[in-house]
């Protein structure tokens, strides 16, 4: 469910004037009472579906930017990082206390991103690793995004182990992933090192299917129009058109002028307690 919300919101906030990020504190309010009535701490019993549940709920909190979840799951990773072997962070709730972590890390405060680096370098366990790996690049601020992505091409992330990263790059940093592929020496090396094969169509479809306008779509377009081969030409094709219909939707929206004031209007009233 808040995979579908997310989607929603990344493609709406493409299509209208949202400042006050009205779209966000909507979908949390949707949400957050799924999230106090499972709570943070893992049940004894329960159902293993509430643990899923559990998971999912307090990553889509943590996405959309609710303060509370990112204040307790940041004091909570603060105590895990310096003991691994306290319960104070479980399993299912850390992959938000990762999100958390980066949603609030900046290139000025960027303590967040080291400390979450640190736990990867430091990590035995492979599940581990791709935990922190797969929120690396999710901060909203394009200087850390670039790092994280320059740290691709170097020697300590496995090759295999890169599409974790280029999977949850931020809606803010799509301008820069977008940006950094286009530098010659960036893709010479990613040619080389994975221009055939599963990681390199990863490559291709997470950076380039962010974006929501034809004017993208055509960008995308002429840069590979002389880079394109036979091995990833299907990749891009699905790619850019997954860009063209989200353009086509956004296109939709914005004509029904009348809708929009009102789809405002909704999002800022308060919400009715059950």
């Amino acid at each position: 469910m808040w995979q579908a919300c997310y989607n929603t919101a990344k493609i709406l906030k493409d299509a209208i004037y949202d400042p006050w990020n009205h779209l966000n504190q909507f979908f949390i309010d949707i949400i957050v009472s799924s999230a106090e009535k499972l709570g943070m701490e893992p049940v004894p019993g329960e159902s293993h579906l509430n643990t899923l549940l559990r998971e999912e709920v307090f990553k889509a909190l943590a996405t959309f930017g609710h303060k509370e979840t990112h204040e307790e799951l940041k004091n909570r990773f603060q105590i895990y990082i310096n003991d691994k072997f306290t319960s104070i962070l479980p399993v299912d709730i850390r992959k938000a206390a990762y999100i958390s972590i980066m949603r609030t890390s900046s290139a000025i405060d960027r303590s967040g991103f080291d400390s979450l680096l640190k736990l990867y370098r430091e990590a035995d366990a492979v599940q581990e690793k791709a935990r922190t790996l797969s929120y690396i690049a999710s901060s909203p601020d394009p200087e850390l995004v670039k790092e994280a992505l320059d740290l691709m091409l170097t020697d300590e992330i496995r090759e295999q182990d890169t599409i974790y990263v280029t999977a949850r790059i931020s809606l803010e940093g799509r301008e820069t992933a977008w940006i950094w592929l286009k530098v010659r020496e960036n893709w010479d090396v990613i040619v080389k090192r994975w221009g055939q094969g599963m990681v390199f169509h990863r490559f291709i479809r997470d950076i380039v299917t962010p974006f929501s306008s034809h004017e993208m779509a055509e960008e995308v377009e002429e840069f590979f129009s002389n880079r394109v081969t036979p091995s990833f030409v299907r990749i891009l094709k699905q790619s850019i058109e997954k860009i063209r219909i989200k353009a086509k939707w956004i296109e939709k929206i914005r004509q029904e002028e009348s809708l929009i004031p009102k789809l405002t209007r909704g999002l800022t009233r308060t919400p009715v307690k059950t």
